[in-house]
């Protein structure tokens, strides 16, 4: 099971950029299957129980009570109690984790963990009426920002109670997942060249463009023009510079390039582009 993806065409969701909510439910036990999480996660079991089994140890998370796993491939079960198992799911990106760290000033400091990448805590009644608050949303609504507020407020109530639990999981999010590398590269500034990048991580080119290419899935080359592209887009459609001004604010050094590599990217010039906005 690939999750997020494979819940979204089945199970009520509410989706932006950086986060979903699911609402997961099963009418019998679903014991011992694989899953995939391309996302992290924070569960909160509704009816039965959630297993986590690791080579070393079975956990058992109960009714009212809440797991964190970071995005990694985990062995689970679904336990049901009366006829049905439920559970919500909160599922996040690194970069809303970087964006509220930075935006808080926020340093995790290592802390003792069963080095299994499984946390969760017990029964809260604050976590508790924060996930019946967002089960009161439907995804009809348009509550992409609410859930932004949601999230946000759940990490700061865990962060800033001292959460051990919670603090334990972002260290693993950071450490499994090298946030601290990603973090360099989630800033609204667009780096010069490659080499620029390279620098910032302090780390030579064809160094830097391995682990790059490891952490995104693509190399820095191809990152940054997908960032110039974003940059263009935006000002092709709300700005009043013409097109030789947005290929050189952007960092493209020739506009015909610029002109044919926008035209492939989205479809359109970007003068027919900036007419229709106009």
């Amino acid at each position: 099971m690939n999750l997020p993806n494979d819940l979204l065409n089945k199970y009520q969701n509410i989706c932006n950029d950086n986060l979903i909510f699911v609402k997961y439910k099963v009418e019998k036990s679903t014991p011992n299957y694989e899953a995939s999480f391309r996302q992290n996660a924070i569960i909160y079991v509704k009816t039965g129980q959630k297993i986590v089994i690791t080579p070393k140890n079975k956990y058992t998370i109960n009714q009212q009570e809440l797991l964190f796993l970071p995005s990694t491939s985990h062995t689970l079960s679904d336990i049901s109690k009366n006829g049905s198992y439920e559970s919500w799911i909160l599922f996040f990106s690194d970069e809303i984790i970087i964006k509220l760290l930075k935006k808080y000033n926020i340093t995790t400091k290592p802390c003792q963990n069963n080095n299994e990448n499984i946390s969760f805590i017990a029964k809260n009644n604050i976590i508790i009426n924060l996930f019946e608050s967002l089960n009161l949303y439907n995804s009809n609504l348009d509550v992409k920002e609410i859930l932004d507020l949601k999230f946000e407020e759940l990490f700061l109530y865990l962060v800033k109670s001292n959460n051990k639990e919670f603090i334990s999981y972002i260290n693993q999010i950071k450490r499994l997942n090298l946030l601290d590398f990603k973090s360099m590269f989630f800033e609204d500034f667009i780096y010069e060249n490659v080499a620029s990048m390279a620098k910032t991580a302090k780390m030579d080119i064809s160094s830097f463009s391995r682990k790059f290419k490891l952490v995104f899935g693509k190399s820095p080359k191809e990152w940054l023009d997908d960032k110039r592209f974003e940059l263009a887009l935006q000002l092709v459609k709300n700005s009043n510079k013409n097109i030789n001004q947005i290929c050189l604010e952007c960092g493209f050094g020739s506009p015909a390039w610029f002109i044919a590599r926008f035209k492939a990217k989205f479809g359109t010039t970007p003068y027919k582009l900036k007419i229709s906005n106009n």
